[in-house]
């Protein structure tokens, strides 16, 4: 199924996550547990086309979702449910793992095919979710090596409602206002620099 997401991502400070967390009553609540692990070509076509395929596990079921960005707050997402949990993450995706149509359309757009791409980096991410009625509060603590990072993600249909609600929480709970960049850029930032300074 193929969908425009639509969200606000604000980097936030340990310090500042735990005040959210306590504020809105999330800190009583068990996070969501996501392991994710997404995957490229050997030469980066996803991301040059700014794109990410990604793998998403479950307890009981497992997701696979292409994203594409249009703007800053915008992305095309097509996802696969599979109806179980994978038993190993597949180093690469030659054979049959995705066959979702719009799925494979999307990646034959950008020129790639399954066989294509393999494993570049997976990562934990606890997840609180909080249903404001007219979009999803989502605060994310994500680990990956040896780091910790903490996000606040609004997702709405309305996004000047959602930048205004935002705003609002950053005086209330005093952090400021820093776009964060997408998870995947973040932890492949992460290895680049590590890999550079080997």
């Amino acid at each position: 199924m193929a969908l425009i997401e639509q969200e606000v991502k604000i980097a936030l400070e340990a310090e500042s996550f735990a005040r959210l967390m306590a504020g809105l009553g999330l800190d009583r609540v068990e996070p969501r547990q996501q392991v994710n692990h997404y995957y490229d070509s050997e030469q980066g076509a996803l991301k040059e086309a700014r794109a990410a395929l990604r793998l998403r596990q479950y307890d009981q079921v497992s997701e696979w979702t292409f994203k594409q960005a249009l703007d800053q707050f915008q992305a095309l997402e097509i996802t696969q449910t599979n109806p179980e949990s994978l038993d190993s993450v597949p180093a690469s995706l030659a054979g049959s793992w995705i066959q979702d149509v719009g799925l494979l359309a999307a990646l034959a757009k950008v020129g790639l095919e399954p066989q294509d791409l393999v494993l570049r980096y997976g990562f934990q991410t606890h997840r609180w979710i909080l249903d404001l009625g007219w979009g999803d509060l989502v605060l994310d603590q994500t680990l990956y090596g040896d780091q910790v990072d903490y996000e606040l993600e609004l997702e709405a249909q309305d996004l000047s409602q959602a930048q205004d609600y935002i705003a609002k929480l950053s005086q209330t709970y005093d952090f400021p206002l820093l776009a964060a960049d997408k998870k995947i850029a973040r932890v492949s930032a992460y290895y680049a620099a590590l890999e550079k300074n080997k």
